[in-house]
């Protein structure tokens, strides 16, 4: 009975140990991944300092990105955004949109990717024929199919594109005449929605391509998560510092020739009070926008001698109608945005 007693010690002893060098072997395989993805973070990092102003190829930027996105996750996802936007020179919305035309280029069968060095030159045309793909495949592949050919211009690819937008809602036609004769019947929610979605995103790009003429240098170009505290309404923001404390407010306005002047005075108003927490503040009307309303913001701006708000209108040749004043607004609730959208977010 002893000599059972003292195998059964032994063995569970025996057990102890090695279940002790199991847990020791798991922390440290823990702390080793944990290494390797903050050395591979910082890698991504330091890689891509100075590629905006060293020419670097944007399908390496964009792999770069991506695989920092990947390995950082979570919480450390945000820092790593507006840490490798400063290192690089780009904003971290263009950082994504190589991202974007990268996955779509590597999502193509092999049959059908363009040569390599067609795609390093080609990412506008890459960018475009990936917004077509969303919504005419058989397209995007016959496009695909000229890159890199003599005669496939940019312009060209840019115009199929405004074709296949210009399709897809009736609502969002931007011809009074065509509309007229098209809609007899109500416009069906979804395309509205969708109406309202495409809209969003076209003028979202074409005020991101704006941005080093209307904020200059900037950290972070986006739309807060969650949603904003009432007098403050606005569509993206420009965060000029890292510290996300002073920014630049984005309005978008759609103002079709049927909207009433009660609707077009309540965005004003919204947009007087909102002005007061950002270093400037920018009403954008969308291209399909009719003109008369800019013109009247701009007008009653003046009158209101509200200095920090600037018009910009995406539908004219010269898109800046009314540059805001580098001055102070009034009243002065710059202080209070780091409160109200801590980190970028809505409180």
């Amino acid at each position: 009975m002893e000599i059972e007693s003292l195998n059964r010690l032994r063995l569970a002893a025996r057990r102890s140990n090695h279940d002790a060098r199991m847990q020791t072997l798991g922390c440290t395989m823990c702390i080793e991944v944990v290494g390797r993805r903050g050395r591979t973070m910082k890698g991504s990092k330091e890689r891509l300092t100075g590629a905006k102003k060293a020419k670097r190829s944007w399908v390496e930027v964009a792999s770069l990105f991506r695989k920092g996105l990947e390995e950082s996750g979570g919480s450390g996802g945000a820092a790593f955004q507006r840490e490798t936007a400063t290192n690089s020179g780009y904003t971290v919305g263009m950082l994504k949109r190589f991202v974007v035309a990268l996955n779509f280029i590597e999502s193509l069968p092999e049959r059908t990717k363009p040569k390599p060095t067609v795609v390093e030159a080609s990412f506008t045309a890459i960018e475009l024929i990936e917004r077509i793909n969303r919504r005419n495949p058989a397209k995007a592949r016959e496009i695909l199919g000229t890159l890199g050919q003599p005669g496939t211009r940019v312009s060209a690819i840019r115009k199929e594109l405004k074709n296949l937008r210009d399709e897809v809602p009736l609502e969002f036609n931007p011809h009074p005449a065509r509309r007229m004769t098209l809609v007899s019947a109500p416009v069906p929610r979804s395309y509205a929605a969708s109406a309202r979605r495409m809209r969003e995103e076209i003028t979202y790009e074409k005020v991101e391509a704006l941005l080093p003429k209307l904020s200059g240098p900037i950290v972070v170009f986006h739309r807060p998560l969650g949603v904003a505290v009432a007098p403050v309404r606005t569509d993206a923001i420009a965060w000029l510092d890292e510290n996300y404390e002073t920014a630049d407010g984005f309005e978008f306005i759609y103002a079709p020739s049927s909207m009433t002047e009660t609707l077009f005075s309540d965005q004003l108003n919204r947009a007087v009070v909102a002005a007061t927490f950002f270093r400037r503040y920018f009403l954008v009307f969308t291209a399909d926008s009719d003109s008369r309303f800019p013109r009247r913001a701009i007008d009653i701006l003046k009158l209101l001698e509200a200095g920090t708000i600037g018009v910009v209108e995406l539908a004219a040749k010269d898109p800046r109608p009314l540059k805001p004043k580098d001055e102070p607004p009034v009243p002065d609730r710059r202080g209070m945005l780091k409160k109200i959208c801590p980190q970028g977010r809505w409180a």
